[in-house]
């Protein structure tokens, strides 16, 4: 498992890394079976990208943990409606953040 348990219920070490490259984003991770996007479901890619910002063996919450999870799940939707191309992103300076906006098809 990605996190191991602590004394703390409301704290988790993280326990292992999946590589991003290596992480699939159509399998849910640790069961091997396609991932539908249902809302009881994580992805390989998911969990990889939750803990990439995390070292093996630190410590989080699960409100990071929880926090963490959800941007990911956000990258992978934001991803997915670029690549079919009904979404554009551009990177905003002012901000340091992507803005994404609906894509001007041209046919």
């Amino acid at each position: 498992m990605f996190l191991e348990d602590t004394d703390d219920p409301e704290v988790f070490i993280v326990a292992e890394h999946i590589s991003l490259e290596s992480a699939r984003k159509d399998i849910q991770y640790g069961t091997g079976e396609p991932y539908t996007g249902e809302a009881d479901q994580l992805s390989e890619w998911q969990i990889a990208r939750a803990l990439a910002d995390f070292e093996v063996g630190q410590e989080i919450t699960m409100e990071q943990f929880h926090d963490a999870v959800n941007g990911a799940i956000f990258d992978q939707a934001v991803e997915g409606l670029i690549e079919k191309g009904m979404v554009d992103a551009v990177w905003d300076e002012e901000i340091e953040d992507m803005r994404y906006f609906p894509s001007k098809k041209v046919d």
